[in-house]
């Protein structure tokens, strides 16, 4: 790739209407409002006999969920309403008669100086008909702490059929993650096995047996498996944070072999890909092989058995390669009903003769469910995420690589509006949050709504990202607001000295880890951007890592994660400091946004607290708004319009329209 900047156009994109798109002259885009609701239908899950579809639609504050008789077309669905502080994260049918609910909400801890939240998570199950309602793990006392939560492990939908969870048991002196065998239609419970102090989490083997423990001991992750026909635990993997990146494995699932499950790993090489664990051998034996430029991103199952059908992954991008012969006949079955589209199947019924697919592309901005049937061939929309868009109002991100200053090249999506050839259009530059994470070509609501407003989204993909290989994730370790920072900046640099946008109207907008990168921009000398934004940040390193450190003594265990990549409060404090915003308000000399919601789980609103304190006692151009009621993920879509209204306006202030 080296220096070239070579544009390339997603594989599976209608080049002919693109083209059309981009030579029509740029017109106001659709309102805040259109892109900050929730997704009007989303989740689609089918009834093991296909008789019902049931979905979340993005109505009240966090969503209800909407049952459909598929037998009776055009018929009103069933609704079922969870209480107004529940989030519906994730719904899957445990049989035909019940629908089993994830759902997340905020509880408030107290740590000695004050109050954080901290997340919860729950299962309710409901009949088709949407009631006779079960909140399943609550039948028990030590079940019903604040300490922890629970969530679905397997689900067995034979006569009788049941769920396997797993979830917190508190004892006199701690709390150990048990396994748990549950009627959903009861809810009641029985423990069918207890795990260590340490225990974080369990596998089992599809048909109802447990065959691998994960636990956690500071540093080290250790797997232990118990063999058919052994009482058992031996251990039969472990890893540290340090050896994460090469050696670090995570399980996918079962595979016929009882003695074997497949997980995603690297074993030492560079790039991660699906390999089979024999945990009798403790041997690693690639099964799909890892592609040249990136990690596996994600695994291809059945989602009515778990069954692995394949390995989806992405440079320039998003490919994937089967096992399973069956699963590559439908999904290019599907691909040829929705050609230069996205297409994954969701889920599907016990026989596999309908499935729903989720259908992401111009036709389909946002995303949108059809029912396919495997016999007949025939598909029936069933929702869209976004109906108000149109192909004219989506935008597609073009994937290019450039040199960072010491010769890492760096991949990125440069998404340009509609109308701008020819011309240079004003930046928003968007790194993304995690860091250990990475941006793709599929649809995103914040770079859709900024193309609409006609500024070109700058997406880096920079050191320490996660999905490009072990050395460039490793070359993020330590480097917060130092090489990951001269990336995005590189990166900008290129995009001026090549003519792709306007030098004079740049800012820089990100949420989380995004947000920290914006802040250090806006301390940067000579000062690249025009406006600074920043959604649920962390601007002082040493508080993170001993907030985690807190966090660690109630359980939790990503402490050591992030003291891993961040660093050291004592050997590496002076670094920690110079690279803190919070530490350096007097720095910043542009018009600065913060958001931050008061109810995120991820990092507390203390953070944009104390980055607002800073800024105002430094005497600097900022305004600080608190989302109320808002989590780590903007959830709601009242405070995520008015968060988009917001940076919006804040845009059109310094950047102009």
């Amino acid at each position: 790739m080296g220096a070239m900047l070579a544009f390339v156009r997603r594989v599976l994109a209608c080049t002919a209407a693109l083209l059309i798109l981009l030579l029509q002259p740029a017109v106001a885009g659709p309102s805040a409002e259109v892109y900050g609701h929730l997704p009007v239908y989303s989740h689609a899950q089918i009834s093991p006999d296909g008789t019902h579809v049931a979905a979340i639609q993005g109505r009240g504050r966090f969503g209800l969920i909407a049952i459909y008789d598929v037998t009776a077309p055009g018929t009103a669905p069933v609704v079922y309403a969870p209480e107004d502080w529940m989030m519906p994260r994730n719904i899957t049918w445990a049989n035909n008669q019940r629908l089993l609910i994830e759902v997340e909400y905020a509880l408030k801890g107290a740590t000695g100086v004050g109050f954080y939240p901290y997340p919860m998570w729950r299962v309710i199950s409901i009949d088709r008909n949407g009631g006779d309602a079960k909140t399943l793990l609550s039948d028990k006392p030590e079940l019903r702490s604040d300490h922890g939560s629970g969530s679905i492990v397997e689900i067995d939908r034979g006569d009788p059929s049941y769920v396997l969870m797993v979830a917190p048991t508190r004892h006199a002196m701690n709390y150990t993650l048990d396994i748990f065998r549950v009627d959903p239609a009861t809810g009641t419970s029985k423990k069918v096995e207890e795990g260590k102090s340490g225990t974080w989490g369990w596998v089992t083997d599809g048909h109802g047996d447990i065959i691998m423990r994960e636990d956690i001991d500071g540093d080290v992750t250790r797997f232990y498996a118990r063999l058919p026909g052994s009482s058992d635990w031996n251990e039969v993997y472990h890893y540290t944070e340090d050896t994460r990146a090469a050696s670090g494995i995570s399980v996918i699932g079962h595979s016929p072999n009882p003695e074997e499950v497949y997980v995603a790993g690297r074993a030492g090489n560079e790039h991660q890909s699906i390999y089979r664990f024999n945990l009798r051998t403790r041997a690693l034996t690639p099964l799909i092989a890892a592609d040249a430029h990136a990690d596996l991103y994600g695994a291809i199952e059945n989602p009515a058995t778990g069954d692995l059908w394949g390995a989806a992954f992405d440079w320039d991008h998003l490919y994937s390669e089967f096992v399973d012969p069956a699963a590559r006949t439908l999904y290019a079955t599907l691909q040829s009903k929705f050609p230069g589209c996205d297409v994954g199947v969701v889920s599907a019924t016990e026989d596999g003769s309908r499935v729903v697919a989720q259908v992401e592309g111009p036709t389909n901005p946002g995303g949108a469910y059809y029912l396919f049937d495997t016999k007949s061939g025939q598909t029936t929309k069933l929702g869209a995420k976004y109906p108000e868009l149109s192909a004219a109002d989506r935008t597609v991100p073009q994937f290019f690589t450039y040199q960072s200053r010491d010769g890492l090249t760096i991949p990125a999506y440069l998404t340009l509006p509609s109308g701008t050839a020819g011309k240079a259009p004003p930046l928003v530059v968007f790194p993304h949050g995690g860091p250990a994470a990475r941006d793709d070509e599929s649809f995103s609501y914040f770079v859709q709504f900024f193309t609409a407003r006609g500024y070109a989204v700058f997406q880096p993909q920079f050191r320490g990202s996660e999905g490009f290989g072990r050395a460039f994730e490793d070359a993020g370790k330590f480097q917060w607001g130092l090489a990951m920072q001269d990336d995005i900046t590189d990166g900008v640099q290129k995009l001026v000295a090549d003519g792709r946008v306007d030098p004079a109207r740049i800012c820089i907008v990100g949420g989380s880890y995004g947000a920290y990168a914006a802040l250090v921009g806006a301390m940067q000398s000579p000062q690249p951007y025009k406006c600074a934004v920043g959604l649920a940040g962390v601007y002082d390193l040493r508080l993170i890592l001993m907030e985690r450190f807190v966090y660690a003594q109630r359980g939790y265990t990503d402490y050591y994660y992030w003291h891993s990549i961040i660093g050291d409060t004592k050997k590496d404090g002076a670094k920690l400091d110079a690279t803190s915003p919070a530490l350096h308000a007097d720095k910043i000399s542009v018009p600065v946004l913060l958001l931050h919601g008061t109810n995120d789980l991820t990092l507390a609103v203390v953070h944009g607290q104390l980055m607002a304190k800073a800024l105002k006692e430094a005497g600097k151009n900022y305004t600080y708004i608190e989302l109320n009621g808002e989590d780590h993920h903007l959830s709601q879509g009242e405070t995520r319009t008015q968060a988009l209204r917001e940076i919006g306006n804040f845009l059109a202030k310094y950047l102009g329209p």
